[in-house]
């Protein structure tokens, strides 16, 4: 009974390796404080992004409001995530900056309407944090979305509970409530034209959030990203790997350190798989064994 515990636990994991999101942005890409409103994720705002989803006809991104009274190109941007600039679109205004993070390695984090700082470009290894430049002005709205796994998520499923604190500080009260669901939008479809929205719907697009307490919202600064000051204490524990949690069978699974070859994380994810086959046949021996 304590092996088919242990391939249900094993399960679980590999279901989280493999499916829904873990957040990973852990800091907010704009400065907050001049932010009023925010738009609902699958919302009728702006115009339709779903770019090719099995959904249609639906914003799948969020905008970023300021107060009307205040100089928009004042708002300050930043990098979300450790990660490296892989595309850079002109709009019609400022410049689209696409940043591929380095962890998950398939998580692309799109901004849009950017006045890029002087010396980023295509390639450009940016921390967690660290400034990326200001919002292109008062004719546009600032706009996020990312793409994961192949998939649009909602900004607030991807950020840790530490960056959503400065959200419920001013009266987020949960990350669902920042997501319209699939179903309920397909309860309430919108009509479109190419991307122009038709109709709007009956759902709500957006909320406005409540004022910032003095300090609140303010710049929290760069996160050093992973790899930076290596060779400090180089030789310690070397060969040993990076434990994580205890396998199906009593061993440890192993994290294969940074380096040449294959990727850490794609190693975990098929191992996981192999190993959540493994798990539900002992699992499933020992419930006959036991006239389960």
């Amino acid at each position: 009974m304590r092996n088919c515990l242990a391939a249900i636990l094993c399960a679980v994991a590999a279901t989280a390796a493999s499916g829904d999101v873990t957040p990973f942005i852990t800091r907010n890409y704009i400065e907050f404080n001049p932010i009023q409103t925010i738009t609902l994720f699958r919302s009728s705002a702006g115009h339709d992004y779903s770019h090719g989803e099995s959904e249609t006809c639906r914003s799948m991104k969020h905008y970023f409001i300021p107060y009307e009274s205040l100089d928009w190109s004042a708002i300050r941007l930043y990098s979300p995530v450790c990660g490296s600039v892989n595309r850079l679109d002109e709009e019609w205004a400022g410049t689209q900056v696409h940043i591929l993070a380095d962890e998950p390695v398939d998580a692309e984090i799109i901004i849009f309407h950017v006045v890029l700082k002087e010396g980023v470009g295509l390639g450009t290894h940016l921390n967690a944090g660290e400034y990326l430049g200001h919002h292109i002005g008062n004719q546009t709205y600032s706009d996020i979305a990312i793409r994961y796994q192949g998939n649009l998520h909602s900004y607030f499923e991807c950020i840790t509970d530490e960056v959503f604190q400065s959200f419920h500080a001013r009266g987020v009260a949960s990350r669902e409530s920042m997501i319209i669901s699939r179903d309920a939008r397909d309860a309430d479809p919108l009509s479109c034209d190419g991307e122009v929205f038709l109709t709007t719907g009956s759902l709500p697009a957006e909320i406005s959030l409540s004022e910032a307490a003095e300090g609140e919202g303010e710049p929290e600064g760069e996160v050093p990203c992973e790899g930076e000051g290596e060779g400090e204490g180089e030789g310690e524990g070397e060969g040993e790997g990076e434990d994580s949690p205890t396998g199906c069978f009593g061993g440890s699974l192993r994290v294969p350190p940074a380096g040449p070859g294959p990727r850490g994380d794609v190693l975990v994810l098929v191992g996981a798989g192999l190993l959540l086959l493994l798990c539900r046949r002992q699992c499933a021996r020992s419930m006959a064994q036991a006239g389960v």
